[in-house]
């Protein structure tokens, strides 16, 4: 039988970027995150964390110059599972 030990904590960092350029429409998508999980068992674990997602465009056309971005950003809880 092999035993097979897990950290009771463990730390979490996420970042993804996206960035492109078509037809004069610049947009840019950012996704980053941290928690930390704490496994109260062998294949179950609860945490909390931090998300901020943005997306922004942005355009400088003749009939139509301006920028939108829409986002959300707050505290996650979750559980989680590994087998």
């Amino acid at each position: 039988m092999v035993a097979i030990t897990l950290p009771a904590n463990s730390r979490v960092g996420q970042g993804q970027i996206f960035k492109a350029d078509i037809s004069g429409y610049d947009s840019k998508v950012t996704d980053l995150r941290g928690g930390v999980t704490w496994m109260f068992a062998r294949n179950f674990g609860a945490g909390v964390g931090y998300n901020r997602f943005i997306t922004t465009v942005e355009t400088s056309k003749e009939k139509f110059n301006g920028r939108v971005r829409l986002g959300y950003s707050g505290v996650q809880l979750y559980l989680t599972g590994s087998f």
